[in-house]
């Protein structure tokens, strides 16, 4: 196993011919694309070899380009193709390949894939793909995330895989959510607290996080359904995430409600996004 791996020691191995997803498998092309995004800035590519010069297996990564609304955020970056030669799957080739090309930083990255049924096998039907990617990906840590970007809306029936580091900052998980909604839908919060000032802090803070607060009150009682409801009083949830501050120690998450204690507010934001991150992907595996 090989990465990352320089165009000058692409230039003295083989693609196998078993090859059949990106573009066409044609040895020469394929050989010509490893090389491309190995030359690229930031980019890298790792390999599978067999007898010292055969690539069996190849991954790609590369952040997104300038103009792709994903862009910017330094822990990004994208599997722009990946595979493994049909006589060598189901022999854990892809684990290797992305520990070979994200070692030691990938609980450091957010790194996403687009599966696209153009690139299923001989005969492989759509939906058979997809369970094959989501199944193979998710052994990794991905998820499928819903989103309108256009490289997914583009690609019928295609769908948008991800893998949040856990020491991704909490700053940057908001920001590729946000991203990845396209802005268009900000998640809406109900905040009851019996504190005034404790209130109006928080909501504050939310609202300039890019949160859209629609309820404030300062005892329990009817509340439209929202996506987040943050409070100090038990049987009240929100559709998505649940936060209950608490004067504690630790922040804790038991069952479905993350308990936030008061020196942590400072972070609300940031963990109301992780909670949202989590509602969808416990969603998607339903």
């Amino acid at each position: 196993m090989l990465g990352p791996v320089t165009p000058e020691a692409l230039a003295k191995l083989v693609p196998s011919d078993n090859f059949r997803a990106f573009l066409g498998g044609k040895p020469d092309k394929v050989l010509s694309m490893l090389q491309k995004t190995a030359s690229a800035p930031d980019a890298g590519v790792a390999l599978a070899v067999e007898n010292g010069h055969i690539i069996v297996g190849y991954l790609c990564a590369q952040p997104p380009p300038a103009k792709d609304r994903l862009c910017c955020a330094s822990s990004v970056i994208g599997i722009t193709a990946t595979e493994v030669a049909s006589p060598y799957r189901r022999q854990g080739l892809l684990r290797s390949l992305f520990e070979a090309a994200f070692r030691p930083s990938a609980e450091e990255r957010i790194v996403y894939a687009i599966a696209d049924p153009a690139l299923r096998d001989p005969g492989e039907s759509k939906r058979a793909y997809r369970d094959r990617i989501e199944k193979v990906f998710g052994s990794l840590g991905f998820f499928p995330y819903p989103t309108d970007h256009p490289a997914v809306m583009k690609r019928r029936n295609a769908v948008f895989l991800v893998r949040i580091g856990r020491s991704v900052p909490s700053w940057e998980v908001q920001d590729f959510v946000e991203r990845l909604r396209g802005r268009r839908k900000p998640a809406t919060v109900g905040i009851v607290l019996g504190d005034r000032d404790l209130r109006n802090l928080i909501r504050a803070d939310l609202e300039h996080q890019g949160f859209e607060v629609v309820a404030v009150a300062a005892n329990p009682g009817p509340l439209d359904p929202v996506d987040i409801v943050v409070t100090e009083f038990t049987g009240l949830r929100g559709k998505l995430a649940t936060a209950v501050v608490v004067d504690g120690q630790e922040e804790e998450r038991i069952d479905d409600i993350v308990y936030v204690p008061l020196d942590r507010l400072d972070c609300l934001a940031g963990i109301l996004q992780r909670e949202l991150v989590h509602a969808m992907e416990s969603e998607w595996q339903k």
